[in-house]
């Protein structure tokens, strides 16, 4: 009976170390969007946009995130002012001014800010493939809709990937998370005479980086109708695509 508490004793005693272990190795979602000022972030973009209600057109940019300075939100959180620059992606013109974002540190979640003023949640505690969010919770009726048939209403963030490689041009970085914030498309394939669609988003974060890459796409395509207009069909307005990716950093 004795011999029996001992090894009873010692089970106990690791599976405690086990579990002790496994939550030092659960990691903060911020090491994965750490940001100091001075920091700079330079990317790929490739920016999709409808130029007329059936063709497509793609402008390509070197962009620049110059973390300029903090400052304590209203709420008494930690958060950061981020200052956009676009250029050609030869950086042959000079970089012009695009847009102020901000990034806001909270012990649960890191909320981003764009320049239209549409806050997110790109990633949420904790880091696990259990965790999901609804990361577009802060928008309101006018800032959801993005077409007649399209939202981003609903999105359910979640971890597929973590503590995994992931290559963007020509770096790879060993340990990275992906988000997957929707992945919503039409059955079949593309097809003139049937109504298609598409609305898809994902970002990857390196760990002690930040954004390494971006995509997201959103499309509605009405069928072919027997107007001298639209015969062939169209895309409804709101048709967007960007695709964005770290080509250096500076810390």
């Amino acid at each position: 009976m004795k011999y029996l508490i001992v090894v009873v004793l010692l089970v106990f005693s690791v599976v405690g170390c086990k579990k002790q272990t496994e939550k030092l190795d659960i990691a903060d979602v911020a090491s994965y969007y750490p940001l100091s000022i001075g920091n700079v972030f330079f990317y790929k973009m490739d920016s999709t946009r409808l130029v007329n209600f059936t063709s497509l057109g793609t402008v390509y940019y070197l962009v620049k995130d110059s973390v300029a300075a903090s400052f304590i939100d209203l709420t008494g959180r930690k958060s950061y002012t981020v200052f956009r620059y676009l250029t050609d992606t030869l950086a042959i013109q000079p970089y012009q001014y695009s847009e102020t974002h901000y990034v806001v540190y909270d012990k649960s979640r890191i909320e981003y800010v764009d320049g239209r003023n549409f806050r997110f949640i790109p990633l949420a505690n904790p880091l696990s493939f259990n965790t999901s969010w609804y990361g577009n919770t802060y928008l309101d009726s006018a800032q959801l809709r993005i077409s007649d048939n399209t939202t981003y209403f609903g999105w359910l963030y979640q971890y597929t990937s973590i503590n995994q490689p992931h290559t963007v041009l020509d770096s790879t970085y060993q340990n990275t998370i992906s988000v997957q914030q929707v992945a919503d498309s039409s059955i079949g394939d593309f097809d003139i005479h049937k109504a298609n669609s598409k609305t898809y988003s994902k970002e990857v974060y390196a760990k002690g980086v930040g954004l390494v890459e971006k995509n997201i796409i959103n499309y509605f395509f009405q069928p072919e109708i027997d107007t001298p207009v639209f015969k062939a069909g169209y895309y409804e307005d709101g048709y967007f695509a960007v695709n964005l990716r770290l080509v250096s950093y500076k810390k």
